[in-house]
C-alpha cells in the first residue's frame, strides 16, 4: 500500500466525518431554532392568557367588593327594620296593656270599650262577625 493513498484516504475519511458532523450540527441548530420560535410563541400566548386571567380576577374582585357593600347595606337596613319592629312591638304591648287596664275599670271609658260594634261596621273593616243576624 502506498502511503500517499493511505494518507489521502485518511484525509478523505476525516473530511467526510467533519462534513457529516457539521451537517448533523446544522440540522440540530435548525431544529433548536424552530423549537425556540415555537416556545417563544407559546410564551407570548401564555403571557396573553395570564394578562386576561389577571383582568378577570380584578373584575371579579371588584364585583365581590360591590356585593359585599350591597350585603352590608342590606344588613344595616335589616337591623334598622328589626329595631323599628322591636320598638313598634314594645309600643303596641304598652298600649295593649293600657287598653286592658282601662277596660278592666268600671268607669265610663270601660263601658265604651266593652260595647260590641255592629256587624256591618265589623264587615266594613274586614272582620268576621260572630253572628249573622244583620245587626
Amino acid at each position: 500500500m502506498n502511503p500517499v493513498y493511505v494518507a489521502g484516504g485518511l484525509i478523505g475519511a476525516l473530511l467526510l466525518g467533519v462534513v457529516g458532523v457539521v451537517g448533523v450540527q446544522y440540522i440540530t441548530i435548525d431544529n433548536l431554532e424552530t423549537t425556540i420560535e415555537t416556545k417563544t410563541q407559546e410564551n407570548a400566548q401564555l403571557a396573553q392568557t395570564n394578562a386576561q386571567f389577571k383582568q378577570d380576577l380584578q373584575e371579579s374582585n371588584e364585583q365581590i367588593t360591590q356585593m359585599e357593600q350591597a350585603r352590608d347595606l342590606e344588613r344595616k337596613i335589616s337591623a334598622d327594620r328589626e329595631r323599628e319592629l322591636s320598638k313598634s312591638n314594645s309600643e303596641l304591648g304598652r298600649k295593649l296593656a293600657q287598653l286592658e287596664k282601662e277596660s278592666g275599670n268600671d268607669g265610663k271609658e270601660a263601658a265604651c270599650l266593652r260595647t260590641r260594634m255592629p256587624d256591618s261596621v265589623i264587615r266594613m273593616l274586614g272582620g268576621a262577625t260572630k253572628n249573622s243576624d244583620g245587626d
